[in-house]
């Protein structure tokens, strides 16, 4: 018989109420629902862990109710306990990999990375001459102190530039000199 079909028998035994010996559910059908209960607040809590900012409390608690679990497993039977243990093995790096892909998508997550920045930064303010656009005799200012490597805006645009020959303070008119690559020489005017 299936592992499911086994499953569905001892949650429909565990809801007739049908009274043991003793007057009662049986003790092997009580560790059956209870390991159930302890797996599904298991999973409650790692889905919370991927939401709520808890410091990793949530995941914690989530592995001590799947331990748990297991053990009540193994009090219903060796096998169960040995095919819960198996497939939370099997599943919890799975597990780990979704929470990871899932969680720069929310609020916390997005709050917390710096993403949309970082694109601006690359996208729109690049600190070389990508596009080959700056030469020789171009004019522009030194927008910190170049000491010897500094940025200077030219032609619009915020570039990484070396200085010629020693200092050149912040504010100061610089010219190109020397362009070799994406390294592009300045000096004073």
């Amino acid at each position: 018989m299936s592992l499911l079909a086994n499953l569905q028998i001892v949650l429909a035994q565990a809801s007739q109420n049908t009274p043991a010996a003793q007057g009662g559910q049986s003790d092997d059908t009580q560790w059956m629902v209870f390991a159930i209960i302890a797996f599904g607040i298991a999973i409650t809590l790692l889905i919370l862990e991927a939401f709520v900012p808890s410091g990793g409390v949530l995941g914690l608690l989530a592995g001590f109710c799947a331990i748990a679990g297991i053990v009540m497993f193994f009090m219903f039977d060796g096998m169960w306990g040995m095919a819960a243990m198996a497939i939370s093995l099997l599943a919890t790096p799975f597990v780990i990999a979704a929470m990871l892909w899932v969680w720069p998508n929310t609020p916390i997550g997005r709050a917390l990375t710096l993403e949309n920045e970082q694109k601006y930064i690359n996208e729109d303010d690049h600190g070389d001459d990508r596009d080959g656009s700056i030469k020789v005799g171009l004019e522009g200012q030194a927008l910190t102190d170049l000491r010897p490597v500094g940025a200077c805006r030219l032609d619009g645009k915020r570039i990484d530039c070396i200085a010629q020959t020693g200092l050149i303070e912040k504010g100061a008119k610089v010219r190109v000199v020397g362009v070799e690559g994406t390294s592009i020489k300045v000096k004073p005017i």
